[in-house]
């Protein structure tokens, strides 16, 4: 039996699944049926119920296995990665999915489920490092959100119903407003008005839906630009992929970035981008990535309100989102977007 066989066998086992998702957990390395799973930690700001690992099988081969509680985020990975193949016309890859298997049972009480992939392996050489590849990143980030989505076509190619337009952007709005209006541990005035203003824009339904191509996690410690046997950049982790407006994408991209690095991210994704926005006015995109970002703010004030180990996380969060929507503000847009 191959390696991948083996490890598919092992990953449906109860005892074992139960062995690589325990948080109480303080080993790092697991020998299993000569395999070593080698877990790789997970840098996130959101709380999160999933575990990585590096696999190494009895025939030296490597894999990467992605463990998560909440199925729809590895049946997103799965979403991506089919759709990233079928609009084929881009220079940029994904992981080859292996496998993957939805809702597992673990653990001894009932209902416990785990949902699991494994992808191939990546040596990689460089990541994303400077001013050069930051134009390539954003560059990246404009073909990604240039991938018109058809709803008959997605539905052929999963075999299962989509949702209508109009649905798809109500849900979509009312997730957004939720976020915008759950209680917040915010301090100063002018972050609170700008999220209370970003509310507003989404109530009266002023931010437009498109049927595009979402990353929903596009920063820079997801893409790689050189890697061993690939000759494109690999951008990873497509478990929050969404159809959207591109938007919802860029505005992550900024916000995890330092402004000094907006100008040219901001140039080199609308340079790329194509003729999307052609309707809109540079004003009202402005207003919509203004919008957007508070969302993102909002959503880092929470996670950093939860980090009980470093209380002082939560004040520097503050200082950056406000640091930043001044610096929005204050962009040469007429330079930026034409």
């Amino acid at each position: 039996m191959d390696d991948l066989f083996l490890l598919r066998k092992m990953l449906c086992s109860p005892n074992i699944l139960a062995k690589l998702i325990a948080k109480n957990s303080c080993d790092i390395t697991f020998n299993i049926d000569n395999f070593l799973f080698n877990k790789i930690p997970v840098v996130s700001s959101e709380p999160s119920s999933r575990e990585v690992y590096c696999i190494q099988s009895p025939s030296t081969k490597k894999y990467f296995l992605k463990l998560n509680q909440h199925a729809w985020k590895i049946e997103n990975e799965y979403r991506a990665y089919k759709l990233i193949r079928f609009y084929s016309v881009h220079e940029f890859s994904s992981p080859e999915i292996l496998d993957l298997q939805i809702n597992v049972p673990y653990g001894e009480t009932e209902g416990q489920q785990c949902s699991w992939l494994i992808e191939e392996w990546l040596d990689y050489k460089k990541e994303v490092d400077n001013s050069q590849d930051l134009i390539l990143s954003a560059r990246i980030l404009a073909q990604i959100n240039s991938m018109m989505i058809d709803l008959e076509q997605v539905s052929i190619l999963f075999s299962t119903p989509v949702p209508s337009k109009d649905k798809l952007a109500e849900n979509a709005r009312l997730d957004i407003l939720s976020e915008l209006r759950r209680d917040l541990p915010v301090l100063d005035k002018n972050i609170t008005l700008q999220i209370s203003k970003a509310a507003e824009y989404f109530e009266n339904k002023r931010f437009p839906y498109m049927l595009i191509f979402n990353h929903g996690d596009y920063h820079k410690g997801n893409i790689i630009i050189e890697a061993k046997k690939k000759t494109s950049p690999i951008v990873l982790d497509w478990e929050d992929f969404r159809i959207d407006n591109p938007i919802y994408d860029l505005s992550h991209f900024l916000y995890f970035l330092q402004p000094c690095d907006w100008s040219s991210a901001i140039r080199g994704y609308f340079g790329n981008l194509g003729n999307i926005f052609v309707q809109f006015s540079r004003l009202e995109i402005v207003e919509m990535i203004v919008s957007m970002y508070s969302v993102w703010a909002a959503r880092n004030l929470r996670w950093s309100a939860r980090r009980i180990d470093d209380p002082a996380q939560l004040q520097l969060c503050q200082n950056k989102i406000a640091t930043q929507y001044c610096a929005i503000r204050s962009l040469s847009w007429k330079n930026l977007v034409k």
